[in-house]
């Protein structure tokens, strides 16, 4: 798989940007010129993001053309788009969820991209730039499910700039 080498999004001696697309409507998120990424279960401006990664992440499922399933409940009883996961950033609170193998690779992922982020010059959004991700992180590798479990639960923030957890998080 390739790397492509980006110029860093903002120059030397700027202070961070923020990953907050404002905390509103999708709508607005998408009039700040944020995109739904689903590695991070929010809508992220682009030096927040590390599209190639997200990519291969939504190719790394074990659906058709590598893709994940989503689904409304634990019970797996309605499934959703993409597209509709991402709306959900318009009802703060109500979850989406998937499998113990989609949670797996998200930390995976994760730790890929805040690894790659050194070189592409991008940030890794605070809600997962946080060591107590790691650790949770850490103890789902050690819970060991069957990877098709449904047990990961999320919702959609356009406020990826908040870390919502100090000792455990859901995601």
């Amino acid at each position: 798989m390739g790397h492509n080498h980006h110029q860093s999004p903002y120059e030397a001696g700027e202070p961070k940007r923020s990953c907050s697309c404002g905390g509103g409507s999708v709508e607005d998120a998408r009039a700040m010129g944020c995109v739904f990424d689903i590695l991070a279960s929010a809508w992220l401006p682009p030096w927040c993001r590390d599209s190639e990664l997200t990519h291969e992440f939504n190719h790394a499922g074990p659906g058709a053309d590598g893709e994940w399933t989503f689904y409304k409940d634990t019970d797996g009883n309605e499934t959703m788009s993409l597209d509709e996961v991402g709306e959900l950033g318009n009802h703060p609170g109500q979850p989406w969820f998937s499998t113990y193998e989609w949670h797996v690779l998200h930390c995976v992922y994760n730790w890929r991209k805040m690894f790659r982020a050194r070189t592409l010059g991008t940030i890794l959004e605070p809600y997962y730039d946080h060591e107590m991700h790691i650790i949770h992180c850490g103890e789902m590798f050690l819970y060991n499910s069957f990877p098709q479990a449904i047990i990961t639960g999320s919702g959609v923030t356009t406020t990826a700039d908040h870390v919502p957890y100090t000792k455990e998080h859901d995601n």
